[in-house]
């Protein structure tokens, strides 16, 4: 974590009453974008109706890729729109390529480990 001295202090001070997770801030260009920060407590208000917490995102990409990149969401909404437009058979066999894909990086990242013991 960055800056873990001032998060202490905080802590000390009685500002933060309890361990905040500050990977998920919405960040640009190293600092806190608010613009996507104020985005996503609008969507959390969003109470009970999946319908229209989806259409938020849809008409917020940056909040939606953010969220994304972050672990909030497995996949963006266009994306699952155009999945949605695929058969059964195409999500398959593309969800087969990209696991193909991470398995063959993990190879790689575990070769590169192995040869580094040599």
């Amino acid at each position: 974590m960055e800056h873990q001295e001032f998060y202490r202090e905080m802590l000390k001070a009685e500002i933060f009453t309890k361990r905040r997770d500050f990977r998920l801030v919405p960040m640009k260009d190293g600092k806190p974008d608010r613009v996507v920060g104020e985005k996503y407590i609008e969507y959390l208000l969003i109470k009970d109706n999946q319908s229209l917490r989806d259409r938020f995102r849809l008409d917020n990409r940056a909040l939606d890729e953010w969220g994304v990149r972050v672990g909030i969401w497995t996949r963006t909404m266009s994306e699952r729109r155009r999945r949605q437009q695929q058969t059964a058979t195409e999500r398959f066999e593309a969800d087969v390529r990209t696991a193909e894909e991470e398995r063959e990086e993990a190879l790689e990242k575990i070769g590169e480990k192995i040869g580094q013991l040599k």
